[in-house]
């Protein structure tokens, strides 16, 4: 799996990063098909206020989806951001128990 990071160069941590990286490291040993996670995180405001972003693309083969989450504080919407997929992992894993993956065939010849 791939996962790059796309932050503000000083701003997000080093334990937020390395945080995220183990989070999604975990996601992809618990769903093996996840291919690549690119994260965003950048500041926002709303209404003069300052808001933190995090958003993290998910690519599962030829599918992706993201997740966006904005908090008060990068930390905040961090741990928002990995609860939410962390979900969803669960939800893909359960998925694909009661599915069959591969499917044979059997051809006369």
């Amino acid at each position: 799996m791939t996962i790059e990071f796309h932050n503000p160069i000083g701003i997000i941590k080093k334990k937020e990063i390395d945080f995220i990286r183990d989070k999604l490291i975990a996601c992809h040993h618990a769903f093996d098909k996840i291919s690549r996670a690119e994260v965003y995180c950048k500041e926002i405001k709303i209404n003069s206020e300052n808001n933190f972003a995090c958003t993290i693309n998910i690519d599962i083969f030829e599918n992706s989806f993201y997740i966006n989450k904005t908090s008060s504080s990068y930390e905040a919407s961090i741990i928002s951001v990995i609860e939410a997929i962390e979900k969803k992992v669960d939800e893909w894993i359960k998925e694909s128990s009661s599915t069959l993956d591969d499917v044979l065939t059997t051809i006369k010849i």
